[in-house]
């Protein structure tokens, strides 16, 4: 298959979908966590990245996985920095602590990827009911850890890494 990288026209379906349905929404397992929502929400106005699927760990629930991550689709221009650098650099900071691990994966654009299997039908976020949704390429950056200031730390870290890219790169082509 093709790369399909963020650009204005399909950051315009996601915005739209992030505004309206993802912001809105109210399932407690489904619905933005406080705790990032502000992360968020400063990220989809950035025009060279755009959160797709979020997830703060449940620090209330002792038997909920400590893990945060973010899936996001980037433009093509800002690639070989977002690889070379700013992942990278997120690798080595936060698997030099002794109680935690953090990983990427990078997905091209697939099809067949919803989150619909046996789900409710109140739910209209495009990553719930559209097939098309991740037919973009993708990155899952991912973080385990049982304390949860180091998720605030990462979370902050990251929104401002990715936030760094419109300033450098302009608006997505």
């Amino acid at each position: 298959m093709n790369d399909i990288y963020l650009d204005r026209f399909n950051k315009e379906y996601y915005s739209t979908d992030f505004t309206q349905n993802v912001l809105t929404e109210t399932d407690n397992f489904w619905k933005l966590d406080d705790s990032i929502r502000e992360y968020i929400v400063e990220l989809n106005n950035c025009k060279q990245i755009q959160p797709l699927y979020s997830k703060f760990p449940d620090f209330a629930n002792p038997n909920s996985e400590k893990k945060s991550y973010l899936w996001f689709a980037y433009s093509k221009e800002i690639e070989l920095t977002l690889f070379r650098n700013v992942l990278s650099n997120f690798i080595c900071k936060y698997n030099q602590l002794t109680d935690s691990k953090c990983f990427y994966s990078f997905h091209e654009a697939n099809t067949t990827r919803t989150f619909e299997e046996g789900g409710n039908p109140s739910i209209k976020m495009g990553c719930f009911n559209n097939p098309e949704y991740f037919k973009i390429n993708y990155i899952i950056l991912t973080f385990e850890c049982w304390d949860k200031h180091k998720h605030l730390e990462f979370w902050n870290e990251l929104r401002s890494q990715l936030k760094n890219f419109d300033n450098e790169n302009g608006p997505a082509k």
